[in-house]
C-alpha cells in the first residue's frame, strides 16, 4: 500500500485514537514517536521500533469495524501495539524463537490492558479497551506477576513438550 496515513482510515479510527489519548496518554505518547504506515505486511497492526504498521483492510473487517464495539477494539489494538514498545521484546534477541517471544509479549501486554480496563471501569462503568475474544490472554500468564522472559520460558517449555516424541 502506498496510501498516506490519515486518522480517517476507518469510520471509527479517529474516535479510537482520541480514546487512547484521553484515557491512556502514556501509550499515546509511545505511538506518537513512531511513523504510522498503512501496510498489508501485518494481519492487523505491528510495531518495528520506528513504525506502527496498520492493515487498513483488516481494520475494516469483522474483528474491528464490524465488531460490537469498533471504537473499543481499535483503541485496544492501538494500546496493545504501544505495549509492545514499552515491554522488553525478546523476539529481537539472537537465538530467540520469534513466534513464541511475540506470544509471550502478547500475554503480558494484554494483561496490562485488562488491569487498566479494571481501573477505568470503576471510574467510567465500561471497558474502554475491551480485549477481543481472539487475543492471547490467560489469568496466570497475563497476571502481571511474571516478566515477558518468564512467560517466554513457559511457552518455550510447553512447545518443546508438545513436540517431543512420546515414550512407548
Amino acid at each position: 500500500m502506498k496510501e498516506e496515513f490519515t486518522l480517517d482510515i476507518t469510520p471509527n479510527f479517529a474516535a479510537a485514537w482520541q480514546r487512547v489519548e484521553t484515557y491512556w496518554p502514556e501509550r499515546a505518547i509511545s505511538l506518537r514517536a513512531l511513523k504510522w504506515v498503512l501496510s498489508d505486511r501485518t494481519a492487523y497492526a505491528a510495531v518495528n521500533g520506528t513504525e506502527l504498521l496498520i492493515n487498513q483492510t483488516s481494520l475494516l473487517g469483522p474483528d474491528f469495524e464490524g465488531s460490537e464495539d469498533p471504537v473499543g477494539h481499535i483503541a485496544f489494538l492501538l494500546v496493545h501495539e504501544a505495549g509492545h514498545i514499552e515491554n522488553l521484546d525478546y523476539s529481537k534477541d539472537a537465538g530467540a524463537n520469534h513466534d513464541i517471544a511475540n506470544k509471550a509479549s502478547d500475554y503480558i501486554v494484554n494483561g496490562e490492558i485488562s488491569r487498566m480496563n479494571d481501573l477505568l471501569k470503576m471510574q467510567h462503568g465500561v471497558d474502554l479497551f475491551p480485549l477481543p475474544p481472539w487475543v492471547l490472554f490467560d489469568p496466570a500468564l497475563s497476571s502481571g506477576r511474571w516478566s515477558t522472559f518468564d512467560v517466554y520460558q513457559v511457552l518455550l517449555a510447553l512447545e518443546r513438550h508438545d513436540t517431543e516424541p512420546e515414550d512407548e
